[in-house]
């Protein structure tokens, strides 16, 4: 009895998987809500946090496409990830950095200020800082580079017109409660899309990138 109620919840499972990957668009949806969920509830709680987390890695092995390496084929989507080559990261990151850079410049000439460690971490609890610095990059990374630019966008229009929507989408996603931190977002969400864009569409490399950023900004 249990054996047949396994797989018939494992059935059910891979179908609306399979329903998922092909409707995008309701994907972006769900993992949306999701990631929301997971990183209100992470804030108040550790355990909720490492839940979180571990979720946003089964998201990330189930998103990724078993792919081919030299002369072979990997076994699975953990293979995948962990041994498939990193095309250019050393320039997709030197890149990603100047778009901070040009973030912190931007935001002194703007506001006269200079930049500063903001120690928002020491006001964070240790679940909203694992959720910072880890479900937030996962999950949005999945959303707006992988699912939203890569798959939906950038393959039915022009490319700079692709990265331009979902530059701001991602932007919007943040609601920027002031003009400079709207400006602040828009480069930030543009450095990140440069950073997948110059790794050929590697989204483990923007991933990366995105919890530095994050670590930099509650530092």
């Amino acid at each position: 009895m249990e054996e047949k109620l396994f797989k018939w919840l494992k059935t059910v499972g891979d179908k609306f998987l399979d329903k998922l990957l092909v409707n995008k668009w309701l994907l972006i949806l769900i993992m949306s809500a999701l990631a929301l969920f997971m990183e209100i509830t992470a804030f108040n709680s550790v355990l909720y946090s490492i839940i979180g987390v571990i979720v946003a890695f089964m998201a990330l092995i189930a998103l990724t496409n078993i792919e081919y390496g030299i002369n072979y084929k990997y076994n699975s989507a953990v293979e995948t990830i962990i041994k498939k080559p990193r095309y250019n990261w050393i320039n997709a990151f030197i890149i990603g950095f100047f778009g901070l850079g040009c973030n912190i410049i931007l935001t002194w000439l703007i506001t006269g200020n200079a930049f500063q460690f903001s120690h928002e971490a020491n006001k964070l609890s240790q679940g909203a800082i694992i959720s910072t610095i880890a479900i937030a990059p996962i999950m949005e990374e999945l959303i707006f580079r992988q699912t939203l630019y890569h798959d939906l966008l950038k393959p039915k229009m022009n490319k700079w017109i692709a990265y331009s929507i979902a530059v701001l989408l991602f932007t919007l996603f943040h609601i920027p409660k002031s003009p400079i931190l709207f400006i602040q977002y828009l480069i930030s969400s543009a450095s990140l899309y440069l950073v997948y864009e110059q790794s050929n569409d590697d989204v483990r490399a923007s991933i990366l990138f995105h919890m530095l950023n994050n670590i930099i900004a509650i530092l």
